[in-house]
């Protein structure tokens, strides 16, 4: 079934916030919430806490600038068509995008919210900027929408809701696996940064090889053959998450490299050059591919020294609390190989490493079990996105 479409701008009221000057301290010393990209990105839909407050003075000084609760926040930079719906009123900067229905008989704000999700991908085709790329209020004022009846849309959004829940429970759980993990980590190992068990300290390059891959040209990228990784592969890889491979290189090349530089081997361990939140990638398998030089680092684990899984833990631990100091750069914090060869590892002894490895393979086991459940609630609600605005889901 086919609705009528309208245009966002005639159905909504939308306003951008803005950002106090950085340089009066006083203005970020107040108790109403100011939202940024970050805190979108972590609210899981539904947002009532906030990183940083505004005083009064500056939510003044951004021209009073504030969202009342029931408002859409919708990230405009960066994470383009992040959603999520505010609790209680907050202020946000320039990002975000509040939106709030002028009528709201006639546009209910869960399904359009859920819309957002629908039309994410092709709002990012439309962003425009090299590094941080952005939407304007212009484009999202011209978007159309499917309008159904209202019934119709709150039936559509609470089957939605209910997908939602069910993979975000999903999610959730996962990440308890990995909290798990790290509290055991510091249960047998003790804190990375101060090392108050005392153990050994020694620098990286000392027992294991650390360096990245062989230069491979655009030229030399073709449509099919052995995958090859860039940094943002890499990362989704240290995620957990799964990827489909866009860019490969032949065969015979990936041979030729296996000679000249060898290739990663099981136990390896690679993460992409800006790597703040530990997105290590450890190989598992002798599944073929390649990657980018200079974006992508590679430590050779020498299991006669360190077990890989213990030096994952212990480097994600380390850059959880001093990546700023130990990463260069001044926009993005990037880590060198000469940076990395320096850094000083905690050595206990291989027994205990390989104790805490035991148990890390026992937890990612069960972990695969819920990540198997995570595609299958993913996918459920990625198909009931698509029946529902296709006029598929509910009937009139």
């Amino acid at each position: 079934m086919s609705w009528k479409k309208v245009k966002l701008g005639d159905l909504c009221d939308m306003n951008s916030g803005g950002t106090p000057r950085r340089n009066n301290p006083d203005y970020y010393n107040g108790n109403i919430p100011w939202a940024k990209i970050s805190d979108i990105e972590s609210a899981n839909g539904f947002i009532e806490t906030t990183e940083e407050k505004i005083s009064i003075e500056a939510l003044q000084s951004i021209g009073n600038r504030i969202f009342p609760k029931g408002t859409l926040l919708l990230a405009m930079y960066g994470s383009v068509g992040k959603t999520a719906i505010t609790g209680i009123e907050m202020s946000t900067n320039q990002a975000i995008l509040g939106i709030r229905p002028k009528d709201e008989s006639q546009i209910y704000l869960p399904y359009l919210k859920h819309w957002f999700h629908f039309i994410k991908e092709s709002l990012m085709h439309r962003a425009v900027g090299g590094t941080l790329q952005n939407i304007s209020l212009g484009i999202v004022k011209e978007l159309q929408i499917p309008l159904p009846p209202l019934p119709i849309q709150q039936k559509i959004a609470a089957i939605l809701d209910q997908a939602d829940a069910l993979r975000k429970k999903d999610r959730e759980l996962l990440a308890k696996y990995d909290e798990l993990l790290q509290a055991v980590f510091y249960d047998m190992f003790g804190d990375p940064v101060k090392n108050e068990k005392e153990w050994e300290k020694v620098k990286l390059d000392s027992i294991c090889e650390v360096g990245s891959s062989k230069r491979v040209f655009v030229e030399e990228l073709v449509e099919k053959g052995i995958p090859f990784y860039r940094g943002t592969e890499i990362g989704l890889l240290g995620a957990g998450e799964k990827i489909t491979p866009s860019l490969f290189i032949t065969k015979e090349h990936y041979e030729k490299l296996k000679i000249d530089t060898g290739v990663p081997q099981i136990g390896d361990l690679l993460m992409p050059s800006i790597c703040p939140d530990g997105r290590i990638h450890e190989v598992l398998d002798n599944s073929p591919f390649y990657f980018k030089d200079g974006r992508v680092l590679w430590i050779k684990v020498d299991k006669k020294n360190i077990n890989g899984v213990y030096l994952k833990y212990f480097l994600k631990g380390l850059f959880a609390v001093n990546y700023s100091k130990i990463a260069s750069g001044t926009t993005f914090a990037e880590l060198k190989i000469f940076i990395l060869k320096a850094i000083e590892v905690s050595l206990p002894p291989l027994s205990l490493q390989n104790k805490f490895a035991a148990l890390e393979l026992n937890i990612r086991l069960q972990k695969q079990y819920l990540i198997d459940q995570l595609d299958k609630s993913e996918n459920l609600f990625q198909s009931l996105l698509q029946q529902a605005f296709k006029g598929e889901l509910v009937k009139a």
